[in-house]
């Protein structure tokens, strides 16, 4: 989520057998919706982008497994764990006026309802219960992405409104 202009959508995890399939972590809020487009732009930990396209896919245990156009073997699927699975910004829908793409959210300062700034978000960590804010000020604060505790975003002012207490 740190290359302005690109939106991850997931990230390609370790090799899943011998004939090329890899394991798949979806940042979309319906997992299976990352396998909705057919041609995957992947981003090496090296900065470099490369396209895909995918073959198949399906789940597997509680996650997602895929199969991609010329990788067949094991040591090609190796190549590419780690890799970010991105699109380009504009690619993207428009959000509804209360919705935000995640990435939009990463670098704004965060206050509490004291007036408190707990810091400034830094990324994103998808969990089974909900998304989880990773704040980095004084120290790192946790905070669930739940309509309880994220009360307001204002793009403007590059800055969100939490209920959280300063020293949890």
């Amino acid at each position: 989520m740190t290359n302005k202009g690109w939106i991850e959508l997931g990230r390609i995890g370790a090799p899943n057998g011998v004939r090329g399939w890899v394991k798949v972590q979806s940042f979309m809020a319906r997992p299976e919706d990352i396998f909705e487009r057919r041609d995957w732009l992947v981003r090496s930990a090296d900065d470099l982008r490369a396209p895909l396209t995918l073959v198949e896919w399906r789940q597997h245990g509680d996650g997602w497994i895929a199969k991609f156009a010329g990788i067949d073997e094991r040591n090609g699927a190796a190549k590419l764990t780690g890799a970010w699975i991105e699109i380009e910004r504009e690619r993207l829908p428009p959000t509804a006026s209360s919705e935000y793409y995640l990435s939009d959210l990463v670098g704004l300062e965060v206050r509490n309802l004291e007036g408190s700034v707990l810091g400034v978000v830094d990324h994103f960590v998808t969990t089974p219960g909900n998304d989880v804010m990773v704040v980095r000020g004084e120290r790192d604060h946790w905070l669930p992405v739940t309509q309880q505790h994220l009360l307001r975003v204002n793009q403007a002012s590059r800055s969100i409104e939490v209920d959280w207490p300063v020293d949890f």
